[in-house]
């Protein structure tokens, strides 16, 4: 069998470490990834719908809408007492 000098063999547990600690990286990165994807995905969701402000000035608009026609009935009845009175 051939010696290797002390040199030579740090330097190639040096490299083999390297690559064990890559592909348990690699592996806990995947993990990582796995666990977060609903996240993501959720966020995704998100992003797609319109913001909290758009969807508040919407309802407030439709609510005003609501009151209006509803004042404007009210209005219309009075008015058909006064002239029925």
């Amino acid at each position: 069998m051939m010696e290797m000098s002390d040199t030579i063999f740090e330097a190639f547990m040096e490299q083999f470490e390297e690559h064990v600690r890559a592909d348990e990286r690699r592996r806990v990165e995947a993990e990582d990834n796995a666990r977060w994807e609903p996240i993501r995905q959720q966020l995704i969701r998100s992003r797609k719908q319109p913001p909290w402000a758009e969807l508040n000035a919407t309802w407030q608009a439709a609510r005003q809408q609501r009151y209006d026609e509803a004042d404007a009935a009210r209005a219309a009845r009075e008015h058909d007492l006064r002239e029925s009175a």
